[in-house]
């Protein structure tokens, strides 16, 4: 029989662990908000819970036995992480401590036997994080491609002139692109959120499960190549809107709602024959303060309570340039500026202005080389780095996708890494890289490394942007390099690379 005193401590640690993530949680809920490919996410927590429920007898079935020192070690773990996200302002690091929280308090409180029995829905929880597209990001232009080959042929195979080259599809009366953002594969983790708990609560043999969730996967995948088959065709025929079909029937949500229509056929068609219920386990009744410990789990609550209100992670320290940008040498090189503002009164480039929109200070300048063309240098320095002001963002993601790694060549025999990048509807090319306290990075991995270990270290994370642009012409690349050979030295005596500082 459950007792108030274990009902009290239970909500006070889950209200503590809720109250101590709630940023991370929030910013989930937002990402849930404003991008269709994590739309599912609220239904994830409920979703996890009856996976739990699914298993209340199982459960019931299992003494209490914490693991206290394991169960420790994990919570431990989980909260450094918070703290380590938090510093660095690396937001899905924090999230994803959150979900190993949960496993290392249950372990702490009702040990190896509960946690092995309640890691699918703990594990299940990582649907909510937004850090999927990190996988899918790869499989965009396979999906476009195979989209525009499968689709053109259906409409071939029933008469319709058409004609493909890459993803563009030509029509009599149409010019039709398969788009990133119509390649399907976002809609494909929905279908997958959905197929996994299904097949675990439905179907009792691993092959059917495997069944069920690659079958799924793979006819909405297919499903796409139809959506753009349908869309061909209706506007071939001029029946409703060219871009989705009639009351946009045909948006990429039709890829998801394929998939869900294969997952209930395939669980009538996989399912085993209805057995006699199993008699009920008893239930257990050492879940009471002597099986798991009431002190440990209102210890495990204050712990959580206490970050809510004092915080995981001192804040990282604000870092002054060494000296103002705006005494960046005007010859550099070859280069002479012609002409420098602040960066807010200059044409920026939209991708470029959303990618470090946070930065503290910014210095946009014009050069002229030697040979007439001129160039444009466009600093920008993050004295901290804190959510939503961050060097490495999704996006600037946006523009690594777009680059290409180059290196520079600094007149001895060290080189350095730059990302090279073409902007065909602006007709610019630019060259961008980052400085973290004088360590030249142009990766967006190993820039976070890199700020990682100086915010543990050092308590900071400030750095700098980089980016050149210069309209596209025969040895623009070359013209970049150039100046970039120039540019990097003289930035040295402005940022700052002192620590102790």
């Amino acid at each position: 029989m459950t007792r108030w005193p274990d009902i009290a401590a239970g909500v006070l640690l889950a209200a503590g662990t809720l109250l101590a993530y709630r940023e991370p949680i929030l910013a989930m809920a937002a990402q849930w908000d404003g991008s269709p490919m994590y739309s599912y996410g609220y239904l994830i927590p409920l979703i996890s819970g009856y996976l739990v429920w699914s298993r209340r007898e199982q459960f019931a079935a299992r003494p209490v036995a914490p693991s206290r020192l394991a169960g420790g070690a994990v919570v431990l773990g989980s909260l450094a992480a918070f703290a380590i996200g938090r510093l660095n302002a690396i937001q899905v690091i924090e999230q994803l401590s959150f979900v190993s929280a949960i496993a290392g308090i249950v372990l702490f409180v009702f040990g190896r036997a509960y946690l092995i029995l309640a890691a699918p829905a703990i594990a299940y929880l990582l649907f909510m994080v937004p850090f999927w597209d990190a996988f899918t990001e790869p499989l965009h232009w396979p999906f476009q491609v195979n989209s525009a080959r499968l689709g053109v042929a259906m409409m071939q195979a029933i008469g319709i002139p058409v004609y493909r080259e890459g993803t563009i599809i030509a029509l009599p009366n149409l010019l039709m692109e398969v788009a990133r953002e119509c390649s399907g594969v976002n809609y494909l983790v929905s279908v997958l959120a959905l197929a996994l708990p299904m097949a675990f609560l439905r179907l009792e043999q691993q092959w059917r499960r495997v069944v069920l969730i690659g079958s799924s996967l793979v006819v909405a995948a297919l499903a796409n190549s139809l959506r753009v088959a349908l869309i061909g065709t209706l506007a071939y025929y001029e029946v409703g809107s060219p871009l989705h079909g009639p009351f946009h029937v045909l948006h990429g949500l039709f890829v998801a709602g394929i998939g869900f229509v294969v997952i209930f056929v395939g669980l009538r068609l996989l399912e085993d024959a209805p057995t006699e219920a199993a008699p009920a386990a008893v239930a257990n009744e050492a879940m009471s303060s002597e099986g798991w410990r009431l002190r440990d789990v209102f210890g495990l609550a204050t712990v959580f309570w206490t970050l809510a209100f004092v915080g995981v992670a001192p804040p990282a320290v604000e870092v002054s340039l060494a000296r103002p940008l705006e005494t960046l040498p005007l010859q550099l090189g070859s280069w002479t500026a012609v002409g420098f503002e602040s960066a807010n009164s200059l044409p920026v480039s939209a991708s470029v202005r959303a990618a470090w929109s946070g930065a503290d200070r910014k210095l946009e300048r014009l050069y002229r080389g030697d040979n007439g063309q001129t160039a444009r240098v466009e600093v920008y320095y993050f004295a901290v780095q804190r959510q939503g002001r961050e060097i490495i963002s999704s996006a600037s993601a946006d523009l690594h996708r777009q680059a290409s790694l180059t290196q520079v060549d600094t007149g001895t025999s060290r080189q350095f890494s730059a990302n090279a990048v073409r902007w065909p509807d602006r007709k610019e090319v630019g060259l961008f890289w980052y400085d973290a306290a004088g360590r030249t990075e142009a990766g967006q991995i190993s820039t976070k490394l890199t700020t990682m270990w100086r915010a543990i270290v050092f308590r900071r994370t400030n750095g700098a942007a980089i980016i050149l642009r210069t309209s596209d012409h025969p040895g623009a690349l070359e013209d970049l390099q150039d100046l970039a050979k120039a540019l990097r030295p003289a930035l040295a005596s402005l940022l700052t690379t002192d620590e102790g500082r």
